[in-house]
């Protein structure tokens, strides 16, 4: 009889569980949304006359979505642009001593173009330089009040600001080279791209400045004391990609006794709940957060 009242007791435990409380379920891993594919683009430059390479030859998409991308051949007259967007564009191709060349480039259709250009004996590197084109959003909208920068070197002290007009474009003469166009406006993925090399008196810049319809902070699962997590905001433009990554210019925790943040870091430090703020291109977001002990 006592042998069948133990088998009892320990049957009625192994049914009723233990009594030993569990933690929480781990949080289920939030999808990380599919990186948009890129493309390449390369080729080679040749003078029409002798079929040699042309070197330091510019191969610049002038319209759509990859507007603003350079690229510079080597003495070879090969180039190679990379992480280029899907879509159709307007490729200008211009040598120091040849006259510029243009063709329409669908990618990912073309993944390859070579290019031909006519020496000249114009002599167009004498200052002063203009530069004049238009900033674009991704779905060709005119984006007024654009600063653009023309910049030499670092960039420290940019050669010349301008603002676009109402249509979206702008004028700026400035005394030297410039080595990159600067664009930039509040709502829109700031852009930097290699200005292209003076050919003519008036050399063309137009930009595309992917503007943003939604911006926010991934969530971050309960973090228990003593613990780290970054902080990863999600962007989506205009031409329908989404970009994930530490878009933000200044961070905030509404409670630093409970949560501090440095540069994307966020570290736990006691119980609580706290509100982390984040601002980029002039959009904020915000994330609560809960600290557990």
């Amino acid at each position: 009889m006592l042998q069948l009242a133990t088998l009892a007791v320990t049957l009625l435990a192994a049914a009723c569980g233990s009594s030993t409380p569990t933690g929480p379920s781990p949080p289920t891993p939030v999808p990380t949304p599919p990186v948009a594919a890129t493309h390449a683009l390369a080729g080679r430059v040749t003078d029409a006359t002798t079929g040699q390479g042309v070197s330091a030859a510019g191969v610049q998409f002038m319209t759509g979505i990859n507007a603003g991308r350079l690229a510079v051949s080597g003495t070879d007259g090969r180039y190679a642009l990379a992480e280029l967007r899907a879509g159709a564009g307007l490729v200008r191709v211009y040598g120091p001593q040849h006259a510029a060349v243009e063709r329409t480039i669908t990618l990912p259709t073309d993944a390859s173009a070579d290019f031909s250009v006519i020496a000249t004996t114009a002599s167009n590197t004498i200052a002063p330089f203009t530069y004049r084109g238009t900033v674009w959003d991704s779905r060709g909208a005119a984006v007024s009040g654009a600063a653009v920068s023309m910049i030499r070197d670092s960039g420290a002290n940019p050669l010349a600001v301008v603002i676009t007009g109402a249509d979206g474009t702008f004028t700026v003469t400035v005394q030297t080279i410039a080595s990159t166009v600067r664009v930039s406006r509040d709502g829109h993925i700031p852009v930097e791209n290699a200005a292209p090399l003076p050919v003519t008196s008036s050399t063309d810049v137009n930009v595309t400045l992917p503007r943003i319809t939604r911006y926010g902070l991934q969530e971050i699962p309960p973090l228990r004391v003593g613990q780290n997590a970054a902080l990863m905001a999600e962007v989506v433009t205009d031409d329908g990609l989404t970009s994930i990554g530490r878009a933000y210019v200044s961070t905030t925790s509404s409670n630093e006794a409970v949560a501090s943040i440095a540069l994307g870091s966020i570290a736990a430090r006691a119980p609580g709940t706290t509100v982390i703020t984040a601002s980029y291109s002039g959009l904020t977001a915000t994330l609560n957060l809960q600290v557990i002990p």
